[in-house]
């Protein structure tokens, strides 16, 4: 469970990342 909540916030910090950027 923990190993799918690791990936889980990693794709969503991929994801406000990328937004950030494209701002």
């Amino acid at each position: 469970a923990g190993l799918e909540k690791a990936k889980k916030e990693l794709a969503i910090s991929i994801e406000k990342g990328i937004s950030f950027v494209n701002k």
